[in-house]
């Protein structure tokens, strides 16, 4: 016996048990010689034996290595999906030996001549992100190889997995819903980040104690596409918070916002500024103050500039007899102040500046009521904010025009603002060239029983995008969109919803291999990897499907669950079914499906099934 250095060992010391298991190892791999002594206690002392039983040369060979088994394949979003749109494909397979897998992706389509292309060689990442473009338009298949290194080559596998004809279509997008919650969503600011939107605004979705509608700031992100990828809540209190402002400098987002959180009415407010990286966590110790006054502060509108920030808003410092002025200031990188410059002194209400700095000035658009109606203005500094005397009248209809959003993109100046010159709010646009000599005027949305207000604009993938706040007339039920100017008229396309409840499920057997009429016995663990609370409950239907696709097995869960998992909980459960006695021979995939088919999971070749 190799393992014991061909010496007698003792193995199982005297009982009155007649079995041993002989848990042979790699260390046992030759002829092993066994024997057992025999007593009775009446005979042979404990050193020897009344009877002893040999047997000669058990052989022990090597195992032979096993190559995976069980491949699956999968993306993360649902085809058809939009050129641009990124895709991760998760490749997965079952190593009989525990070694170690490798895999290598490949795509077949119209942006390979339709010839199978590595896209992604040997390594032990299981996962491959797709970066569609225009030229995947149409249908492609995707193969992942996955070999365990002892069997085939490099240049071949030992499993292959295929998902075949995933299409990728052009979609224009020129009108999106960012919100669809039916309490009131106001005040939205967006922007453009490294290839995702973001959008911050207003809602009263929060309660308090004592307080039904809470008041707090959202952000929002969406990729390229405008698909739902996170939200997140900058604020969480019964205070005051209102008018967000984003801001993307320095690879991070910075958030303005109004709050009275420490005044002692509700019109004492003050600018805060809160930042987050990209995927929207807040960074430590950046909430600060951006003003301190006694007096009403409101309406922020962000900038950076070759290192610099700056900060224009409405103040209520000089007193309520002047109702409102516009200020800017300036910050250094640390967000220290550095200056400050009144831009307005007029007696009559000025409100909801937006800056922007083009061809050596600040420019600070507003509206007001100097004219006796609401109508947009622009105001300059220079670098060192000084006022200049410059100053240029937007509107100047006999209706009221409101909370201006100014850019300077492509050596032209674009403002969009609200309007009721056609009876109810809509939202206008105009542009002006680099001397502020009119080009043209757009109606970007005026939907006769509704209101649209409050539009914030960005620059993104050559087009310009409006978010604005949308209202039927009458309606206490406002949401947020965002449009193209010159859109198509038409329904809106249905919003992209948030995902589903981030639930980590597993479906696993007993056993790889089966007969029919065996019983398969079912484990399902779930895992609550998101926030919101997620019900497993009846109706639970487990269906085993053969290779030809045909149902051998479709059966509904004969007990009642109802079970609710919290953020972080998981719970499982295990349930055995009964293979019917002419269950043909192959692999089986596993669908499930719970809480009334809210939830389905599928897993593919998850059992073999020998006849």
């Amino acid at each position: 016996m190799a393992s014991t250095g061909n010496s007698w060992r003792i193995m199982q010391d005297w009982s009155t048990v007649n079995t041993w298991t002989w848990q042979t190892s790699s260390a046992d791999i030759g002829n092993t010689d066994i024997s057992v002594w025999i007593r009775d206690g009446y005979h042979a002392p404990s050193d020897n034996y009344d009877f002893e039983k040999k047997y000669y040369d058990y052989t022990i060979t090597s195992a032979e290595n096993q190559p995976p088994i069980n491949p699956s394949l999968t993306p993360d979003k649902p085809e058809p999906q939009p050129a641009g749109t990124a895709i991760e494909w998760t490749a997965s397979a079952t190593d009989p030996d525990g070694d170690t897998l490798y895999y290598r992706f490949w795509i077949k389509g119209p942006s390979t001549g339709n010839s199978w292309k590595t896209m992604k060689d040997w390594s032990t990442d299981n996962t491959w992100t797709w970066h569609t473009t225009s030229a995947d338009i149409g249908d492609t298949d995707i193969s992942v190889w996955i070999r365990d290194g002892h069997h085939a080559p490099p240049d071949n596998y030992d499993l292959e997995k295929k998902c075949y004809d995933y299409n990728i279509v052009e979609t224009v997008i020129c009108k999106v819903q960012i919100t669809s919650d039916s309490s009131l969503q106001d005040h939205p600011s967006i922007v453009y980040a490294n290839g995702d939107y973001f959008v911050a605004y207003l809602s009263r979705e929060t309660s308090y104690p004592g307080l039904e509608h809470g008041r707090d700031i959202f952000i929002k992100k969406f990729d390229s596409n405008w698909n739902f990828i996170q939200k997140v809540q900058v604020t969480s209190s019964r205070h005051y918070q209102d008018s967000p402002s984003l801001l993307f400098a320095n690879n991070k987002l910075c958030m303005a916002y109004v709050s009275n959180e420490e005044g002692a009415t509700t019109n004492d407010w003050n600018v805060i500024l809160e930042e987050y990286d990209l995927d929207l966590n807040y960074i430590s110790g950046s909430k600060r103050y951006l003003t301190t006054l006694p007096s009403l502060q409101d309406m922020p509108s962000l900038l950076y500039k070759d290192g610099y920030f700056y900060l224009a808003y409405q103040s209520w410092e000089t007193g309520s007899s002047y109702q409102g002025d516009i200020y800017v200031k300036k910050f250094d990188s640390n967000w220290n102040q550095i200056k400050k410059v009144q831009v307005t002194s007029g007696t009559s209400y000025q409100d909801r500046p937006s800056l922007i700095y083009a061809n050596g000035y600040f420019y600070v658009a507003y509206f007001s009521k100097e004219t006796g109606d609401y109508d947009i203005f622009v105001k300059r500094v220079d670098t060192n904010l000084s006022l200049d005397s410059w100053k240029q009248q937007i509107t100047s209809e006999s209706s009221s025009q409101s909370y201006p959003s100014l850019k300077f993109v492509n050596n032209e100046f674009a403002i969009a603002y609200a309007s009721n010159e056609c009876g109810t709010l809509g939202i206008f646009m105009k542009k002006y060239d680099s001397n502020w000599n009119f080009i043209e005027k757009t109606k970007v949305v005026d939907d006769s029983s509704a209101h649209e207000r409050r539009p914030s604009m960005a620059y993104a993938q050559n087009d310009y995008w409006i978010a604005y706040v949308h209202n039927w007339v009458g309606s206490d039920d406002w949401n947020i969109f965002a449009i193209i100017p010159g859109c198509e008229e038409g329904p809106s396309p249905t919003p992209t919803p948030p995902p589903p409840p981030k639930l980590r499920w597993e479906i696993t057997v007993d056993e790889a291999e089966y007969s029919p009429g065996d019983y398969v016995h079912l484990t399902q663990q779930f895992r609550n990897e998101g926030e919101d609370p997620v019900l497993i409950t009846n109706p639970i239907t487990t269906t085993f499907i053969a290779e030809d696709g045909s149902i051998v097995l479709e059966e509904d869960l004969s007990h009642s669950i109802s079970v609710t998992l919290g953020a972080g909980v998981q719970w499982s459960f295990g349930t055995s079914y009964k293979l019917p006695a002419d269950a043909p021979e192959g692999y089986y995939d596993v669908r499930v499906s719970i809480s009334g088919g809210n939830y389905v999971k599928t897993v593919e070749d998850l059992f073999f099934v020998t006849a």
